[in-house]
């Protein structure tokens, strides 16, 4: 730089000879900093799910998605009889912190939902990806509003501290919501299901799901931390250095306790079944003709795969490849012909029951309006050789735009391809099957993606938790991998196994450990078999159920509203302060 020249960053602030301010243009390039940090941040959390599946770039992607909100001291260390605590902050507005929040949250679900607008259009997707970002949003301004308070704070390890578990505790506050509101929210992307592959999944009978995400963004918050201390350096006493250290012994102190509580018998299952005998599970994945918006277009033929593989299954157990199976599981839409009305359907049916001599819970759609008041149930039904229907769950999550249209009338004057939106109402909120003396557990498609539904079925004394799902409408995509990553969360957090069945996309066998023992291909037919003997099911998390959530989510709902408070009592107790030292 020449003499005389200014600093590029820096220029005296005009009226106060003691205080700096950034130049415009030096201001502009860390606007942009902060909003590439941000987007940074959303495809590094994007990264821990399915099909990349890095799960330790989760914690990554938060940290920065905080530092991006975080104010940035730029200027030198104030004068020690200074009247001004901060020199050359950039500090990001409420507006500034919600466009961050929208463009983590565009780089994250953007990247995590594609296939919903693979068959409808990009828009379906795009559409989504902003809804979901509008939480994060929520989020970005709740936490810059922290991160002011700590700025403008002494900066002491309980600041810090206070600071680190609010953080999460807002990011779970928001997941909540997201997760529950509005139609019953859309929970895929929790933090913790991006877990599946790691260590911290281990923690979740005790944490529960929510728990885990909260663990997840403490991680991410601490890191922030760290990167703010050091960034403030310029700024802060050299007592305040010894404070994210602090911090971080706090932090692993809890992650040690809850370590530990993972290997006591709080974490294992604590229900054992009524019944000590093994049993025997088949799951079935029949096959489409084609995948997309038609693929049930020749119905027939989607029910006539999951028979024909049910009779070489039957085939299997007479030659004695195969253990005769207690229990077939069919995906869901297997039946779409529905077998209680239709009588070709129900010879198909029975055709299959009778020669695998099992019940097998079939997929189907059972009407229930009108010509003029079109609805229907997305059910699975328990049919019995020489009973048929015994028992039925209807799916109680069914899913806003796609099995049923909020406000149809103003979407279908839009977007004409909405007219193809279902009909579809939901069932009582109950995910188990008795068949015989054993309970089964349901959890229908994207119900394994609510917390509720495997918590309620566990506590219920389902033995196994069931998966059936239709992924046709999602072609060959990462969707039916990040369920699967879904259900291995829950299998762990409950201590059960799970069974998912897919018409299409991959079937597996979960043990209560989270690991998949056997799996499918994508777009092929094939059957797969387990034996599940005596495993006790349900955890500390299955007995506390959604109470973490609830408690933790408060928690960050003060922190976001005690911070609101506390910047707009701060010009006033500034003003008090400066008066009493004059």
């Amino acid at each position: 730089m020449s003499r005389g020249k200014k600093p590029i960053a820096t220029k005296k602030a005009k009226g106060n000879p003691e205080a700096v301010e950034l130049t415009s243009g030096y201001s502009h390039f860390l606007t942009l900093l902060r909003f590439g940090l941000a987007a940074l941040g959303g495809v590094l959390v994007f990264m821990s799910f399915p099909p990349v599946a890095w799960w330790f770039t989760a914690p990554f992607g938060i940290a920065l998605f905080i530092v991006s909100l975080t104010p940035w001291d730029m200027g030198p260390k104030p004068k020690r009889d200074s009247k001004f605590e901060r020199h050359t902050a950039h500090i990001p507005g409420s507006w500034m912190s919600i466009g961050l929040g929208i463009v983590f949250g565009m780089a994250f679900f953007g990247l995590l939902l594609p296939w919903v607008g693979m068959y409808v259009g990009w828009y379906a997707a795009v559409g989504l990806s902003f809804v979901e970002s509008l939480y994060t949003a929520l989020f970005a301004l709740g936490a810059s509003l922290m991160l002011r308070v700590l700025h403008r704070s002494t900066m002491t390890t309980l600041t810090y501290l206070s600071t680190a578990l609010f953080l999460p505790a807002w990011w779970l506050a928001t997941e909540f919501l997201r997760s529950s509101w509005p139609w019953n929210g859309f929970p895929w992307g929790r933090l913790a299901f991006g877990q599946a592959n790691g260590p911290l999944v281990f923690l979740t009978p005790i944490t529960t799901t929510p728990g885990l995400s909260y663990l997840v963004a403490l991680i991410g918050a601490t890191l922030a931390i760290f990167v703010v201390a050091w960034q403030w350096r310029h700024v802060t006493a050299p007592s305040s250095y010894r404070a994210p250290i602090t911090l971080t012994g706090y932090v692993l102190v809890l992650l040690a306790v809850t370590i530990g509580l993972s290997f006591t018998p709080m974490a294992s299952g604590s229900k054992h079944p009524d019944d000590q005998v093994p049993l025997n599970v088949a799951a079935v994945q029949g096959n489409v003709p084609r995948t997309g918006l038609d693929f049930n277009a020749q119905r027939f033929q989607v029910l006539q795969n999951h028979v024909d593989e049910t009779l070489r299954l039957a085939d299997d157990v007479a030659a004695g490849r195969a253990e005769q199976p207690d229990l077939v599981l069919w995906p869901e839409n297997a039946a779409d012909v529905n077998p209680v009305y239709n009588e070709h359907a129900r010879e198909l049916v029975d055709e299959a029951t009778d020669a695998i001599d099992a019940p097998i819970i079939v997929g189907s759609v059972i009407p229930t309006g009108t010509e003029e008041k079109p609805s229907a149930t997305n059910s699975m039904l328990v049919w019995e050789p020489g009973k048929g229907e015994t028992a039925r769950h209807d799916k109680y999550f069914v899913q806003p735009f796609g099995e049923w249209l909020p406000w149809r009338g103003f979407w279908e004057s839009i977007f004409p391809i909405a007219e193809r939106a279902g009909y579809f109402e939901p069932g009582p909120p109950d995910w188990t099957l008795r068949i015989g003396d054993t309970k089964i557990g349901v959890a229908t498609c994207f119900e394994i993606a609510f917390t509720r539904a495997a918590t309620d079925a566990v506590n219920d004394g389902a033995r196994i938790l069931t998966v059936p799902t239709n992924n046709a409408t999602f072609g060959e995509s990462p969707m039916t991998y990040q369920q699967l990553a879904m259900s291995r969360v829950q299998a762990v957090e409950h201590h059960i196994p799970v069974v998912v069945a897919s018409t299409n996309g991959v079937s597996a066998v979960i043990n209560e450990r989270g690991r998949i023992e056997s799996e499918t291909e994508l777009s092929t037919a094939d059957v797969l078999t387990a034996s599940f003997g005596d495993v006790p099911t349900g955890t500390l998390a299955t007995r506390l159920g959604p109470k973490v959530e609830y408690v933790l989510a408060f928690f960050g709902l003060l922190g976001a509203l005690g911070a609101m408070f506390v910047l707009n009592r701060l010009p006033t107790l500034e003003r008090r302060r400066r008066k009493s030292t004059v």
